[in-house]
């Protein structure tokens, strides 16, 4: 990690700040050790961060960040683990790969107090899990019997239920805040952002603008979404975005990189993502609002 002040940064903003439209950043590299890759997934209000590292192998694991320190994440005997969400509580939740001779698969796990729990859709070929709130409900997608993506939710003790957006094929879940609001991405024409309002049942799909393509990957309980918008040029960088709740957009991308992207926004505005140097390695950044 660079940045020698960032814990004491980071503890001067754990608290909501107040954000103009257009809010100025104090970025930080953050690289898991002797890693080939960094991707930094989300955060919580107490600054504890999760994401996935890149092995020599190109092998993703999972870590978490914490008071300075990383611990490796990885389902025991996965092909690969990906940390995805974590709530208040330090609940982390994700996705790993299982491997057999005919075979391979995808499954989401919870990982609470040291101790893993696997998560499957029933009937599904493949699920992942991408976030998760303070009451413990969970977020995510899944290839159905269809063999399209499909959305879901998952409280406590409760059955699995769709979340798709309305008259699309494609539906993918990546984050979801304590009133129940979701973000992700939908398809078709183009991969499109969206936001659900739980509280009215309201879907709405976006793109950054100007953009070809844009996905929701972080959401926080203001109702603040992060993600990745790539332009109609196929030789630009893809870059990353803060839209605010009221639907304003301002570009996130690390100073001087070959590409960036937000994944993740905690209540006071700090942000997580990677970025991409010169000669295409994959860093972690997390972004600190500067206080007014």
């Amino acid at each position: 990690m660079r940045g020698g002040f960032f814990l004491i940064a980071l503890a001067l903003c754990l608290t909501p700040c107040f954000l103009s439209a257009q809010t100025t950043y104090n970025y930080y590299t953050l690289d898991y050790p002797s890693a080939a890759g960094t991707l930094p997934n989300d955060l919580n209000q107490a600054g504890m961060i999760v994401g996935s590292y890149l092995d020599g192998s190109n092998t993703s694991h999972g870590f978490s960040f914490n008071r300075g320190g990383f611990t490796a994440i990885n389902v025991p005997g996965a092909t690969f683990t990906i940390a995805k969400g974590i709530n208040r509580e330090g609940v982390i939740v994700g996705s790993f790969g299982t491997s057999t001779s005919s075979s391979s698969s995808t499954h989401g796990f919870i990982l609470r107090h040291g101790s893993f729990t696997q998560v499957d859709v029933p009937d599904a070929s493949n699920t992942w899990v991408t976030g998760i709130n303070d009451s413990g409900t969970i977020s995510g997608y899944y290839i159905g019997s269809s063999g399209s993506t499909q959305g879901f939710v998952q409280a406590p003790s409760q059955a699995i239920v769709t979340e798709d957006f309305p008259g699309s094929t494609e539906t993918a879940v990546n984050a979801i805040n304590n009133r129940g609001d979701l973000t992700g991405q939908t398809s078709p024409p183009f991969i499109s952002a969206f936001l659900y309002t739980n509280s009215d049942d309201q879907w709405t799909d976006f793109y950054y603008p100007g953009a070809m393509t844009t996905t929701g990957d972080g959401i926080n309980n203001s109702g603040e979404v992060v993600g990745i918008w790539n332009p109609s040029n196929p030789s630009a960088p893809s870059e990353g975005f803060l839209r605010s709740a009221d639907g304003t957009f301002q570009q996130i991308s690390y100073p001087g990189s070959a590409g960036s992207g937000a994944s993740g926004i905690n209540d006071a505005g700090a942000i997580v993502g990677n970025y991409n140097d010169s000669a295409g390695v994959i860093h972690g950044f997390v972004a600190l609002p500067q206080m007014r």
